[in-house]
């Protein structure tokens, strides 16, 4: 998975999976998440539940369905990220 690394104010390095930042097709996802075990009907429940709760945002094109990061899921994600980083220099 190609990351994506940006240098925010506070000079730590931050990474995040670049797939955060494009939509994905529903299928796609499906068809990958069936590999480790994981039904249809289960993974598409857990994308309606992301929408739900404002982690992922549902969008339509035609007879697709894509799904991205909202901006409240990329805070989460970042804000968990400095945390981890800060505690590993604290440990070191």
């Amino acid at each position: 998975m190609r990351r994506t690394a940006t240098e925010p104010a506070d000079g730590h390095l931050r990474c995040l999976p670049s797939a955060a930042y494009r939509p994905g097709a529903v299928g796609g996802l499906v068809t990958a998440l069936g590999y480790f075990g994981i039904t249809p009907t289960a993974a598409r429940v857990t994308l309606a539940r992301l929408v739900q709760r404002g982690l992922a945002e549902r969008h339509r094109k035609g007879r697709f369905v894509y799904y991205t990061s909202s901006e409240r899921c990329l805070h989460l994600l970042e804000n968990s990220e400095k945390r981890i980083f800060e505690l590993s220099v604290d440990n070191s």
